[in-house]
């Protein structure tokens, strides 16, 4: 072994020492990257040797007795009794004598005060929360060392933490628990975007907090979430105290470009899939990522993507199985960019408007796995409206939606990435054959934008889909402005029933919906387009807007579908030409409702 490789040998011991003496776990392997491969063996063989010696001798102290603080003053502080006991440090609970109240008082343990790493780390931790001023953040009161012993005073929050609530959902699971369910489900997120507006307050302060998990999330009597240990906070102005193959944080909670120590860059994002993973757990009760060894759970995290929240519990709402899983996106740009933005989706959830976050791209998830076809798009008859979109001429039929979910079902299901059902009204979820050539409906307007993203295209807009449909010229109707031909050029023979069941819907939808490719003759409109008017009216992505006095307030569940269905009554629809725009909620399928693809057009 040459000079050079003893030195790094070295080096990587003294690093291999301090991280036993610090109750740290250790990636050998990524402590030796740089060894040579035709030393490293023998390096690892001598470093395993090292490490079973301290963990023996660790043992050997901690079965001591501990020298305890109780009774004893520290600064201003009476050690009462003691709280918690983790890796690092003892909590006590403590009394401030001056001020006559209740503190929690943080000491380091006593054999790491010989570490002047751990040292350091402790005194950043009082520093960084004590830099913070915020609600949800436990404040720091005071700090100071006594007799060699260092300490800091925090505010004492009696009551439990979120692992505790979660522990005690899992007990009652089954025991009657379905029915409050819904309560739960908007105190997660309540919870979730206390601790996010608290990050974002600390990550404007250049602080990351790279240890969040449920244990740290405490819950005060009045119900709020109060986020405390900031011990392996980060200080982005500060100098790394972390060493090589160093991992900070719990396993389960970590990000993935944590668990690659340091030979990915870890920013401020990295608490936000922290904290997605604790939204993950108090939703479905299941880790995101678990194993039975500390390697499986890195691999899980690093290469694995979670289950989807609504497989392990069908009840959780969509927009906020949506939150987390965007949350959870393994690489960093593909989460929400900010705790700020984290939490605007959280209150908008919470306030019953529509999301901004959106599941995680079919074309980016299923692309992994799929050569997706464009030949559909291409190989369509389509139009060019004046640079702006490609339109298909026809309708998507029930065939097309049922190549999509094969595509998908053919995929591994943690690979899918999507949560996307069949048309509501379909009997046990298939298209019987004698209607594959129907256009789909029972979809909701969000599933047909998943669809139609698959496809390689997109929802229109209400003006591209009006200007496709009538043409430049003001026409009512696509065929021109006579009504008496409505009849004849469009399908309106729906009986003007609105099914709800899916037996009664099915029965319906047989008996009234034309195929895609029906067309009388001279009923298409004046760029080709079939079927815009009658047969089944088609969503688009325009947000519907209402007015109130002179202001026009946007409904934020709510998108258009133009173009009528054969349900309309003529008698009233006839005299507006081409159906007024109808507004429905987006998550809600509707058989009234199919699709039209559009695509944007080439610049």
């Amino acid at each position: 072994m040459d000079e050079r490789t003893e030195s790094d040998v070295t080096r990587v011991m003294v690093e291999v020492l301090t991280l036993l003496e610090e109750g740290r776990e250790i990636d050998l392997d990524m402590l030796c990257a740089h060894i040579p491969e035709s030393s490293r063996a023998a390096v690892l063989k001598r470093l395993e040797s090292v490490i079973e010696l301290q963990r023996t001798l660790n043992r050997r102290r901690a079965e001591l007795p501990d020298e305890t603080l109780i009774g004893r003053r520290l600064g201003d502080f009476l050690v009462v009794d003691e709280l918690d006991k983790g890796g690092q440090g003892i909590v006590y609970r403590a009394r401030q004598l001056a001020l006559d109240r209740e503190v929690a008082l943080k000491v380091l343990l006593p054999h790491l005060n010989f570490s002047a790493r751990a040292l350091e780390r402790f005194r950043r931790e009082a520093l960084s929360a004590g830099r913070l001023n915020h609600p949800t953040i436990i404040k720091v009161l005071a700090a100071g060392e006594q007799d060699g012993t260092p300490w800091f005073a925090m505010e004492l929050i009696e009551g439990g933490n979120l692992a505790d609530a979660i522990d005690e959902r899992r007990r009652r699971r089954g025991k009657g628990t379905s029915g409050d369910e819904g309560a739960w489900f908007r105190k997660c997120a309540l919870l979730t975007v206390q601790v996010a507006e608290a990050l974002d307050h600390a990550h404007e302060r250049k602080i990351i907090h790279r240890d969040l998990k449920p244990k740290n999330i405490l819950i005060d009597p009045t119900g709020d979430a109060r986020l405390v240990d900031f011990g392996l906070a980060k200080d982005l102005e500060a100098e790394s105290i972390s060493g090589p193959g160093e991992l900070a944080g719990t396993y389960n909670y970590m990000s993935p470009e944590q668990v690659h120590g340091k030979t990915i860059p870890v920013d401020h994002r990295t608490d936000i899939f922290s904290l997605g993973a604790c939204l993950y757990e108090m939703l479905s009760l299941e880790r995101a990522f678990d194993g039975s060894t500390p390697q499986e759970i890195i691999a899980a995290v690093a290469f694995k993507e979670s289950r989807r929240i609504r497989k392990l519990n069908p009840r959780v709402p969509r927009d906020l199985e949506t939150i987390c899983m965007m949350c959870l996106e393994k690489s960093p740009d593909q989460r929400y960019q900010s705790m700020a933005e984290l939490a605007r989706d959280l209150r908008r959830f919470l306030n019953h408007e529509a999301i901004e976050g959106r599941r995680s791209s079919v074309a980016h998830r299923a692309g992994r796995l799929l050569l997706r076809s464009r030949r559909e798009l291409a190989g369509a008859a389509a139009m060019l409206l004046a640079g702006v979109a490609i339109l298909y001429v026809f309708q998507r039929s029930n065939a097309d939606y049922t190549r999509f979910l094969e595509a998908l079902a053919a995929l591994p299901e943690t690979d899918r990435g999507i949560d996307v059902e069949p048309p509501y009204f379909w009997p046990e979820g298939r298209c019987p054959a004698a209607l594959l050539d129907r256009p789909v409906s029972g979809v909701s307007q969000r599933g047909f934008t998943l669809y139609a993203e698959w496809a390689g295209g997109r929802l229109p807009t209400a003006l591209e889909w009006e200007r496709a449909a009538r043409g430049t010229d003001r026409r009512l109707y696509p065929w021109g402005d006579d009504a008496r031909e409505a009849l004849t050029r469009a399908n309106l023979e729906g009986g003007h029933i609105y099914p709800t069941d899916p037996a009664t819907t099915l029965e319906a939808y047989g008996a009234a919906i034309r195929p895609v490719t029906w067309s009388p003759p001279s009923s298409a409109g004046p760029h080709g387009l079939k079927n815009t008017f009658g047969n089944v009216a088609e969503w688009t992505e325009t947000m519907d807007v209402s007015r109130d006095g002179d202001r026009r307030v946007p409904q934020r569940d709510m998108r258009l579908s133009l173009g009528g269905d054969c349900y309309l009554n003529p008698d009233w629809t006839l005299p507006y030409g081409l159906c007024p725009a109808n507004s429905f909620p987006f998550d809600r399928p509707s058989p009234q409702n199919g699709i039209r693809i559009a695509k944007s057009a080439a610049p």
